[in-house]
């Protein structure tokens, strides 16, 4: 009972808590993790360009899984993305039958938000992870041996341009 009481007397006297300082000090450690995260940027390799929208910085948070990077990339290249979009079904007649560009864009934003497709900060690789992504919108982003099975059987006609 002796250490009860000792307990609550103590409760009792009241202990102050800078809550400012606390929550400056969970700030800044998050600053620092969100520095260790973003320390290895990978550059954009000798020999190759980024002519995205986007900078190395940006692309590293995105991989990291930031939305507020995700959103401006997305938002700046849309026009872009669209014409790969486009690109994409002409070069394909069998998504045409199963899918709209609209579902080809979103699913590269789900790719990229899910981090099932990263990054790198250079052109070849941005686009090769696009068309990776685009790949897959027809069945939902499932495994790819189903888009072969669904040329095979037929349902899918030629469209001529």
């Amino acid at each position: 009972m002796d250490t009860n009481a000792e307990i609550r007397k103590e409760a009792e006297s009241g202990f102050t808590v800078d809550l400012s300082a606390l929550v400056a000090q969970a700030l800044q450690e998050k600053r620092e993790k969100a520095s260790e995260k973003y320390a290895h940027v990978e550059q954009t390799p000798e020999g190759e360009r980024l002519t995205w929208n986007a900078t190395p910085e940006q692309v590293a948070r995105i991989n990291a899984g930031e939305r507020e990077a995700l959103d401006k990339f997305y938002f700046d290249n849309l026009q872009r993305l669209t014409y790969c979009a486009y690109r994409f079904m002409r070069n394909n007649a069998y998504v045409k039958a199963v899918a709209s560009y609209e579902d080809l864009l979103q699913q590269v934003y789900f790719d990229l938000r899910t981090g099932a497709v990263k990054l790198r900060p250079y052109d070849r690789a941005i686009s090769s992870a696009v068309f990776h992504s685009f790949r897959f919108a027809p069945v939902g982003g499932y495994d790819e041996v189903y888009i072969y099975k669904v040329k095979e059987s037929g349902q899918c006609q030629r469209v001529a341009n």
